[in-house]
C-alpha cells in the first residue's frame, strides 16, 4: 500500500506484495478513527485505523481484514495523533 499526500488525505496505490500487478487506485481520507478509499470507479471502503508501534497500523474493514502495514522510506505519510 503506498499513500501519498498530508495529514488526512491523499492518494493511494495498492499493488501485489512484490511491488507488481497493481490491485487498486484511488484516494484516501481519514475521518475520526476511521480510513476512507475511495477507489476510482468503485464504492468507498471503510476501515477501522488502529495505531500500533511507530511505523505500523491496522486497518481492519472490506477486504483488509485484520491487515498490518508496515512504514517503508518511500512511503511515509504522516498521520495525525491524538494529544
Amino acid at each position: 500500500l503506498d499513500v501519498r499526500g498530508g495529514l488526512g488525505a491523499g492518494d493511494y496505490e495498492e499493488r501485489l506484495a512484490d511491488g507488481g500487478r497493481l490491485l487498486e487506485k484511488g484516494a484516501w481520507e481519514i475521518r475520526g478513527y476511521d480510513f476512507c478509499f475511495m477507489p476510482l470507479n468503485a464504492p468507498v471502503i471503510v476501515c477501522e485505523l488502529r495505531a500500533f508501534a511507530d511505523g505500523s497500523i491496522g486497518l481492519h474493514g472490506g477486504d483488509r481484514v485484520q491487515r498490518i502495514y508496515e512504514r517503508r522510506t518511500s512511503n511515509v505519510v504522516p498521520l495525525r495523533r491524538r494529544s
